[in-house]
């Protein structure tokens, strides 16, 4: 009878590993002087599906950094990080496994491949096992790239051990290495057996089961401010586990404190805040998820790294970076206990279904801040006075959501909440799976209500073993008495647009109504509530229609009425949110007249003003103020007005733009068309003014898919310029009619921004009266291993018609220069555009001709040119030109070094060759330097976005 008893206890406990698919027996030996892993596996596989399978698909992650050409590698250079692609192999690490044996069958594994495809000669049919057994080495390269590898303290082994990739009943998975850690954990039993140097002690996601080393942790969390003592002889510890992944960290620097009497945290530095300081918010967020979803969640280890690279965390094991404050730390402990519960223990598929496995535990992660610090702003010193002066504390710590949500979404970039991983971009990332989802789930939440909220996450967590979005939502519908649909299959797999304006109140003696119009393409669900001295009266929701319908409300005198007064929701725009019981102005809230530029505040009417001083060789020193209503986040009609005193002068400049931003609902070709009209005047030349005033179309191309890193624009613009000449002015013949003209300019770009090899394709084709001209210019780099860009660049340039060459006139104000533009449009920022002499005539912008040397050369006819340059050593360089000009009789040419402080903004170049002389030997050489100063900040823009949007 006890021997029976005793047997069904140990198939009791036995049935967890029994179910899992995949069970793994490794035995690893840690070599810390050589920093590697190595071993055998043992790896039975269980075919639970009901298909064939006629292949194994073995996953080896640290292919992932060794291979270049890997989806990581690609990844990491997509978002501008290119420190892995240069870097040493034995920086990377690297994996070796020559063979695998199963049966009698012994097959041979690719040398670079991060999936290893292993044919069967026998298919493996539904409900048969096989058994694989393999040996590796793995090298452990720096931590830096993905977070793999020794930090100086400790050795990283997170989810870097080979083994089957992830299979379900469609087959296999093989979902790469990602830079987000983006997984589709499957559950799997786990049997390690460890050996190490006794100096080592390991915190890991699997149970340590060896006695001696679980009496030296208890030992240690007695005593945890004594030094960890131990030598290099080996000892061999044993883990078990069933989970979604195995974690190791290695160190001899632990300092180890309990964190009750099962959990266990673990230090690099003797810290004396971080243990009581976790007990106590470790406290708090139990509390928390204890009210959310009537779990806890606290059944956990912690290690503090000193830095954490990767968006890692496990289904037991937790891993922060050392917080910089307490309220930090909270913050993200329980992002990490979510994304324990949410991301690892319930499985879901975080690629095809990143919004669950990324998302929700974000979604709680603002929900415990708004809980337990409601107070707590997003930007620094907000409670301060300067923050109150910059008006910094109108935001709340979930602002940051709406703000990057709509910073997307106002430019035609949005995407569903329900795209996978692998299609969105850097910043849609973040913007999408994790504040459009935050936001939404809380509009969810307010719809059905926080308590048929919570008890639906609970039935989900409590039913669940695995996570899918269909029981998520069968969960919701248990609970609601309203329909979910809208956001399940209206919201969730489309990047419509949701918004709702407030248009109209009226109260008449037994009804109040309000007129809501339906401004997006999404029927959703919407709230209403009345405000009496300013306090909320009653919220009503309703279930959305198209286009404008008037509604009853609960009569009663209101101050205001608030359309989604909760605001934390991803609508395009809040600013029509609200209607006013008053004569005049209802829709208008309340002026704020704030210094310098903020985000978009949907309860104020915000007009930004900034003092300015900018600086040309004419006007001196110009004092202004600029007006306007351009935040943070793109708005559809953009105004600015810039007043400037010009000191040098005595006189009143500045300039103007009005701007209207039309973005498509369904973009098929443009993702976004702006229309503007910009002004300008300011002196060119001493007491001689031009004004320039020129109304443009923009239109920015959608891309062939939303990563991709192509970039497309179409400008078409007129530019009408009118200067003001001397009064005793005799014009040049070569300068006919050039005091007053309008061009017609069209403009197209195409931009690949892969850091790698970017490159530019550019076409520009203007149109005047006294001529037509067409410019073809391609800029082409590619980054050498010292992570600078070496340059390639030709440009051909020809005139359709010149009325002035007809007339035997050469080197008009038209002509295409050699050396750089004459800028007769008065594009680009010169101080001092008219200076023949001085430091301000030595600025130059690599344009037309492309030259560095100064040659005052200009074609009437037609250019070609070719320009190269050459990085040698940090910012030291060399460049070449060549060109040919009007006629083939003549090749001209350049050389000399460079400086490059910062590429293509702060540039010096000293000619060495000029047409065969020497310059440095030439008179008065320092007049031959010549530097680049770009201050314009829409270049600056374009060049920090890249690889982010």
């Amino acid at each position: 009878m006890y021997r029976f008893l005793a047997i069904g206890i140990l198939l009791l406990f036995s049935l967890p590993l029994l179910a899992q698919p995949v069970r793994y027996h490794y035995n690893l030996k840690f070599d810390d002087s050589i920093q590697t892993i190595s071993g055998n596996a043992k790896v039975s596989l269980h075919n639970n599906t009901s298909a064939t399978l006629t292949e194994i698909v073995l996953h080896l992650p640290p292919r992932a950094l060794e291979n270049k050409k890997s989806y990581l590698q690609k990844e990491l250079v997509e978002f501008q990080k290119v420190d892995a692609y240069f870097a040493k192999p034995e920086e990377l690490g690297s994996i070796k496994i020559p063979t695998v044996q199963f049966g009698d069958q012994i097959a041979t594994i690719c040398t670079k491949c991060e999936f290893a495809k292993i044919p069967l000669a026998t298919p493996l049919l539904p409900g048969d096992s096989i058994k694989l057994r393999f040996d590796f080495q793995i090298a452990l390269g720096s931590y830096e790239f993905n977070g793999n590898g020794f930090d100086g303290k400790v050795f990283r082994i997170i989810d870097w051990l080979p083994s089957i990739a992830t299979f379900d009943s469609t087959g296999f998975h093989p979902y790469p290495f990602s830079f987000q850690w983006d997984v589709y954990p499957q559950k799997a039993s786990y049997s390690v057996d460890l050996s190490l140097p006794d100096k080592f002690l390991v915190a890991s996601n699997a149970e340590l089961s060896t006695s001696s080393e679980k009496e030296r942790l208890d030992y240690l969390k007695a005593h945890p401010y004594t030094p960890h003592l131990g030598g290099d002889s080996l000892k061999t510890l044993h883990f078990e586990h069933v989970g979604t992944n195995l974690q190791f960290f290695i160190s001899q620097y632990y300092f180890v404190f309990p964190i009750d009497a099962n959990r266990t945290l673990y230090l690099t530095s003797p810290d004396r805040f971080s243990p009581s300081a976790i007990e106590s918010l470790d406290q708090q967020v139990s509390k928390f998820f204890k009210g959310e979803i009537d779990n806890a969640l606290d059944d956990y280890d912690l290690i503090i790294l000193d830095v954490k690279i990767g968006e890692y965390q496990s289904d037991h094991l937790l891993s922060l970076e050392m917080p910089k404050d307490a309220f930090k730390q909270a913050a993200e402990l329980a992002h990490a206990r979510a994304e324990m519960l949410f991301r690892y223990q319930l499985q879901p598929n975080g690629i095809d279904e990143l919004w669950l496995a990324r998302g929700v535990p974000y979604f709680y992660k603002y929900q415990f801040i708004n809980e337990f610090y409601p107070e707590e702003k997003w930007l620094p010193f907000s409670n301060s006075f300067v923050g109150r002066f910059f008006a910094l504390d109108a935001f709340d710590y979930s602002y940051q959501n709406q703000f990057l949500y709509l910073y997307l979404a106002r430019q035609g970039l949005d995407q569903s909440i329900s795209t996978p991983a692998d299609s969105l971009s850097r910043l849609n990332y973040e913007a999408i799976a994790e504040a459009k989802t935050f936001m939404a789930l809380n509009h969810l939440r307010e719809y059905i209500s926080p308590n048929t909220f919570k008890r639906s996450m609970k039935r989900f967590v409590e039913d669940s073993s695995t996570s899918s979005v269909p029981l998520l939502k069968s969960s919701f519908e248990y609970f609601s008495n309203k329909s979910v649909d809208w956001f399940f299959q209206d919201w969730l797999p489309t990047a419509k647009s949701y918004d709702y304006a407030l248009t109209k109140t009226d109260y008449c003696p037994t009804i109040s109504t309000a007129t809501v119009k339906n401004k997006g393409a999404l029927i959703l669900p919407f709230s209403l509530t009345g405000i009496k001295d300013d306090e909320v009266v009653l919220t009503q929701w309703y279930d959305g229609h198209d286009s404008a319908k008037t509604v009853q409300m609960y009569h009663a005198d209101y101050d205001k009425v608030v359309l989604n007064y909760h605001q934390t929701v991803p609508e395009m725009n809040q600013k029509d949110n609200t209607y006013f019981n008053r004569l005049l102005f209802q829709r208008l809230e309340p002026l704020r007249l704030q210094f310098y530029y903020s985000f978009e505040d949907p309860n104020r009417s915000q007009l930004f003003w900034t003092p300015t001083i900018s600086y040309n060789a004419y006007d001196k020193l110009l004092l202004g103020v600029s007006l306007d209503n351009s935040s943070l986040v793109q708005k559809p009609f953009e105004y600015l007005i810039g007043p400037d005193f010009s000191t040098g002068t005595g006189t009143l400049t500045g300039y103007t733009s009005f701007k209207y931003n039309f973005v498509p609902e369904q973009p098929k070709l443009f993702h976004q068309i702006s229309a503007g009209l910009y002004t300008r005047y300011y002196h060119y030349d001493q007491d001689l003014a031009y004004f320039r005033i020129s109304p443009a179309l923009n239109f920015y191309f959608k891309k062939p898919y939303p990563r991709s890193s192509i970039l497309q624009q179409l400008k078409l613009r007129l530019v009408h310029l009118d200067r003001e000449l001397p009064d005793n002015f005799t014009e040049p013949a070569n300068e006919i009619g050039n005091s007053s003209f309008t061009v017609f300019n069209a403009n197209y770009r195409y931009q690949e921004t892969n850091i790698l090899h970017p490159y530019l394709l550019q076409a520009d084709f203007q149109l005047g009266d006294q001529f037509s001209r067409i410019g073809l210019e391609a800029d082409v780099r590619w980054m050498l291993p010292n992570k600078k860009w070496l340059i390639w660049r030709s440009y051909a340039g020809a005139f359709f018609f010149n009325k002035f060459y007809e007339q035997g006139i050469t080197n008009s104000y038209y002509s295409i220069g050699l050396s750089g533009t004459k800028d007769f449009l008065f594009d680009l920022p010169f101080f001092g555009r008219s200076d023949e002499t001085g430091i301000w005539s030595q600025q130059f912008f690599v344009s037309e001709g492309g030259f560095k040397s100064a040659t005052n050369v200009f074609a009437d006819q037609w250019m070609l040119s070719t320009n190269l340059v050459v990085p040698v050593w940090s910012v030291f360089g060399a460049y070449a030109d060549a060109g040919l000009s009007d006629g083939f009789n003549k090749v001209y040419y350049d050389a000399g070094l460079r400086i490059s402080v910062i590429t293509d903004f702060f540039e010096v170049y000293f000619p060495m060759v000029n047409q065969g002389n020497f310059v440095p030997t030439d008179y008065n050489y320092f007049s031959r330097i010549r530097f680049i100063l770009d201050i314009d900040q829409s270049n600056i823009i374009n060049r920090l976005r890249r690889g982010y949007y």
